[in-house]
């Protein structure tokens, strides 16, 4: 990377994370990229781990962040490559010298289920739970060992 290349990227660095415009976990994305350069999702992630080990976030709530940063024109998909962490081919990513003027779209968030939808939500768990009931029973009956910590002390699968 040329000189000039590098002072634009640092000072695009700087404007990004210094504006304020991108939440907290976009701003760690692409900071991580901009300090590492060309990373797989998997590879940021891991990096987020080492850099944040005590956080309890999963690898699956940064696939909104980069949707919103490359809405944003923030980074881009700069090719594929094997993954270091997968092992798979994967979209590699990298930021690019943009920055933003306006906050990034926030994505949605799911709504809570309603009343109704929680009360399907358990009948339809109660009827798997009598199908696993009948099962352990029809196993038990061919004589088959089953585990007490499958069925409890009550006989009841836990």
């Amino acid at each position: 990377m040329s000189d000039s290349t590098e002072r634009r990227s640092a000072e695009a660095y700087r404007a990004v994370t210094e504006s304020g415009l991108i939440q907290k976990r976009a701003a760690q994305v692409y900071a991580i990229h901009a300090e590492r350069g060309l990373l797989t999702k998997r590879e940021m992630f891991k990096a987020y781990q080492e850099s944040y080990p005590d956080s309890k976030v999963q690898v699956d709530s940064f696939g909104p962040r980069y949707s919103q940063l490359v809405k944003a024109g923030l980074m881009i998909e700069a090719g594929e490559r094997q993954c270091k962490v997968s092992l798979r081919v994967s979209t590699i990513w990298a930021v690019t010298d943009k920055v933003p003027t306006e906050p990034l779209e926030s994505t949605p968030k799911k709504s809570a289920p309603t009343q109704d939808e929680g009360h399907q939500r358990v009948e339809q768990l109660e009827r798997l739970l009598a199908v696993a009931y009948e099962r352990i029973k029809e196993l038990e009956d061919r004589g088959a060992q089953v585990p007490a910590a499958v069925i409890g002390e009550q006989g009841r699968m836990l």
